[in-house]
């Protein structure tokens, strides 16, 4: 996870383009690159515009990773996931069952599959994906809880996602308090809610103005989007209408 968050992701990326550069037939690091050249697609970490598209930068590292090594599970995780970023569901929903036919009990494989399965629209194939990683061992990553918790969300079961929000151990992602702040918001915890505002604007000073985009990069529906901000705006979070 040192890549998820802008410190981590620059030396990351070094390293792996190093990588690449010294052994370009390894397959395995072509696909770390691709998800690290996706992030800063996916979250605006260290972006080099002038040297390239990141997303398409993440696309032709994953596709040449799959040719080197098509039977890695790793591949096929890093690859879904640029689909899924790409807006290609079709292809970014095959890749997940590529991946967990590969590893079916991948804690990692399963709560991304989870995610990405639940984002595009299939909500009971995402929850059970992420429900069977959280069953298999107490040591799956913790983010799997953001699934739990947006689904419970989007069903008004503000308590509820509040307790998934919270037992997400990413204290650094901007996306842990934007979490948190909705569900304080709706349940009218003004005192936690201000404080979960103030650590996301710190790690992401213009996430209102820029909320919309980033939902709609993860598939979300508009309807969900409004609802999502709704509990941002009673946490005290400034969104300006569209």
């Amino acid at each position: 996870l040192k890549a998820l968050s802008p410190q981590g992701h620059g030396p990351v990326r070094d390293c792996l383009e190093k990588a690449v550069a010294h052994d370009p037939n390894y397959g395995e690091a072509w696909a770390w690159l691709a998800w690290v050249y996706m992030l800063e697609y996916e979250h605006g970490f260290n972006p080099r515009p002038e040297l390239y598209d990141a997303r398409d930068q993440a696309l032709q590292a994953g596709l040449r990773a799959i040719d080197l090594d098509p039977n890695s599970a790793v591949v096929q995780r890093h690859l879904f996931w640029i689909r899924f970023m790409r807006h290609e569901n079709d292809a970014a929903l095959a890749g997940t069952e590529r991946a967990l036919a590969l590893n079916p009990n991948d804690p990692d494989i399963l709560c991304l599959s989870g995610l990405a399965t639940a984002f595009i629209g299939k909500w009971e194939r995402g929850i059970a994906l992420t429900k069977k990683a959280m069953a298999l061992t107490p040591n799956y990553p913790t983010w799997c809880h953001f699934v739990t918790s947006a689904d419970l969300y989007l069903r008004g079961e503000y308590e509820q996602s509040l307790g998934e929000a919270l037992r997400i151990e990413m204290p650094d992602f901007y996306w842990t308090h934007a979490f948190l702040a909705m569900n304080y918001g709706q349940l009218s915890r003004k005192e936690e809610a201000r404080a979960a505002v103030a650590r996301l604007l710190k790690l992401y000073p213009d996430f209102g103005a820029s909320f919309r985009r980033e939902g709609r990069k993860r598939s979300w529906t508009d309807g969900d989007i409004e609802r999502y901000i709704d509990g941002l705006r009673k946490a005290g979070l400034a969104i300006p209408p569209e």
